[in-house]
């Protein structure tokens, strides 16, 4: 894999690099060097950005994607997260059929 500097890993994965040096600090991503003042990545790291979106978006807490991630910037899946994550989804979603229902109902 290739290296990139801080700002072009904010440009190319659309996150800040305020953003990218908070998840560092949180020790959600880690940079491998610097060039001058800029933090160097490994490109890898493109995928942890992506990991931790799709984490968020499914409600997970910055915490648990941390714990999800290895040193090497691998994940470790805790099925039973995902499993109970996706049963509160489930629940979420009939819930909202259900007001959507009632809403419909209710201009018929």
């Amino acid at each position: 894999m290739g290296v990139i500097d801080i700002s072009a890993l904010s440009k190319k994965s659309g996150v800040p690099a305020s953003t990218l040096r908070f998840y560092e600090e949180k020790n959600l991503i880690r940079s491998i060097g610097r060039h001058g003042l800029k933090r160097l990545f490994d490109t890898h790291v493109l995928e942890q950005l992506e990991f931790i979106a799709l984490g968020q978006r499914a409600g997970f807490q910055l915490e648990d994607i941390r714990q999800m991630l290895t040193g090497k910037g691998q994940y470790e899946i805790n099925r039973d997260k995902l499993t109970e994550k996706a049963q509160e989804i489930a629940q979420h979603v009939k819930q909202l059929i259900a007001i959507q229902r009632c809403l419909e109902h209710a201009v018929s």
